[in-house]
């Protein structure tokens, strides 16, 4: 939700699509946040995002939402659950939440929440890990000299 702001996290989500490309496999889409009056609450952002959230959500495949609060999962785990979900329901979505998450509705209608870390990141900065965790993942599967886990 949002569109990239900051140059250093526009050029690391630059980079990994474009390592990403190799295998053709990745779309990339930002959703417009809504506009809000200044000073409006976490909870008046939220349920304005969701229903842009809903108005996108994907027809088919499984959702994955990532949130400080979802499974924590190892890189072998995540690359296990990422090919498990393409090779199963042909495709998969990663959502990367605002700067306050995600609606409750929003949380309840994904298949299921991931973390990247207990710790909380900015929503700007978890683009770049998440792809670089995509990265690493087909890296993983492909025997691709990468990750030295």
């Amino acid at each position: 939700m949002g569109r990239t702001q900051r140059g250093f996290v526009e050029a690391g989500v630059k980079e990994y699509l474009n390592r990403l490309q190799r295998w053709r496999c990745v779309e990339w889409h930002e959703l417009a946040a809504p506009s809000t009056p200044s000073g409006a609450s976490a909870d008046y952002c939220l349920e304005k995002e969701a229903s842009i959230w809903l108005r996108h959500w994907p027809v088919k495949g499984i959702c994955f939402l990532l949130h400080h609060d979802g499974k924590p999962l190892t890189t072998e785990q995540w690359t296990y659950k990422l090919f498990h979900a393409v090779e199963t329901w042909a495709q998969c979505h990663l959502l990367v939440g605002g700067a306050y998450g995600f609606h409750p509705q929003i949380r309840r209608k994904a298949d299921e929440e991931i973390s990247l870390s207990p710790m909380v990141f900015n929503h700007q900065l978890v683009r770049v890990i998440l792809l670089e965790q995509v990265y690493r993942a087909f890296c993983i599967r492909y025997g691709v000299p990468y990750h030295h886990g």
